[in-house]
């Protein structure tokens, strides 16, 4: 019985479709397959490169183990840059390079190749102490922006009027200052996500400003002692925090908090941040490595007595300061008729790691 070949039928737009979900070095080779695919993957616009992914796809299909300053994958990715057709615009770009050296200024080239059609919509790039340009902060079409372990040139000037996700982790930038004018130039910025940003200059010039969009934001070891004030927050439903200014704004909209006990987060302050927080429902602490001592007896917090149906404890330890923070909460479960459940966990086990009052 003959075979049909029935997707080489298919139209260009629903076969680049589908290439654009294999990795780059993937869908090149497709061009082995027939004519009718030469001339789809060079309009594709998704470009996908990870140098752990193609040097073991090397290995698997040549036998060839990578050896040290191997130019292959750079080359590879020039390769596939240049052969593009430079009509069909580049919207997903990601970049994953695993190696300890730094790629120098080929990844500037590359993004700047990818943003110079103004089209790009989605930019992943973890590349190890890379520099990525200034271009990438001007790209107005830019939806998703995610960088690890990259750095920033000084820049002064962002235009971002699209973006919506922008997540960061390790990555390190010239000022803080320059890091909350970043904030500012992504006017409908929904998730954000910072972990392990560090900075030169630590300063801040005048007041920060409430990001009026912002609906998720995870802010994690910038420095200790070191923070953005978190009134730029102040407008998210969910937060996760590990340091904290003591000038806490008021969250209307809050709905999940979880805070990293270290550095400036200590009990009073979680306290006070808790009774500005009318609607909170779920609220987790994190109390590894904490020896302060918990104000008790306490009051109610507001959020008790409302919304709040669930409260966890990680990393709970059977120390002083830790039992006496879990008897206040569950005193406060008691005031309000919530707490069997609660008592019987913290009664039955008072040394374990993670406890729910709910």
């Amino acid at each position: 019985m003959t075979m049909v070949d029935r997707i080489s039928k298919l139209p260009d737009e629903v076969l680049c479709h589908i290439l654009s979900f294999l990795p780059t070095e993937e869908a090149v080779t497709t061009i082995l397959l027939s004519k009718r695919w030469r001339p789809l993957w060079p309009s594709l616009s998704t470009l996908d490169f990870d140098d752990f992914r193609f040097f073991r796809r090397r290995r698997d299909l040549q036998g060839k183990e990578k050896q040290n300053s191997d130019p292959s994958f750079i080359n590879f990715v020039y390769a596939a840059i240049l052969s593009r057709d430079l009509h069909q615009p580049i919207k997903n770009f990601r970049l994953i390079w695993g190696e300890s050296e730094s790629l120098g200024s080929h990844v500037k080239v590359w993004l700047n190749a990818a943003i110079q059609q103004r089209q790009v919509q989605n930019i992943k790039i973890r590349s190890c102490v890379s520099q990525v340009p200034c271009s990438i902060l001007k790209c107005t079409t830019l939806v998703v922006l995610k960088l690890s372990s990259v750095v920033f040139d000084d820049f002064s000037t962002v235009d971002l009027p699209s973006l919506k996700t922008l997540h960061l982790k390790s990555v390190l930038i010239e000022k803080l200052q320059s890091f909350v004018e970043l904030l500012y130039g992504c006017p409908i910025l929904e998730n954000l996500k910072a972990r392990d940003v560090s900075f030169y200059d630590y300063e801040l010039e005048g007041r920060v400003k409430s990001l009026p969009k912002l609906v998720r934001a995870e802010v994690l070891v910038f420095f200790q002692g070191y923070y953005i004030p978190v009134k730029a927050f102040s407008n998210v439903q969910f937060l996760l925090l590990d340091e904290c200014d003591a000038d806490i704004p008021v969250f209307p909209n809050l709905i999940y908090l979880e805070l990293l006990f270290g550095g400036s987060i200590k009990f009073s302050l979680a306290l006070d941040m808790l009774n500005r927080c009318s609607k909170l429902q779920t609220v987790v602490f994190n109390l590894d490595g904490r020896d302060d001592v918990w104000p008790y007896p306490c009051s109610v917090p507001e959020c008790f007595s409302s919304h709040l149906t669930k409260c966890i404890l990680e990393n709970f330890d059977a120390v002083e300061c830790h039992m006496r923070f879990a008897r206040c909460l569950v005193l406060c479960f008691c005031a309000l008729g919530l707490s069997s459940r609660a008592i019987y966990y913290f009664l039955e086990e008072p040394t374990r790691r993670h406890i729910t009052f709910s």
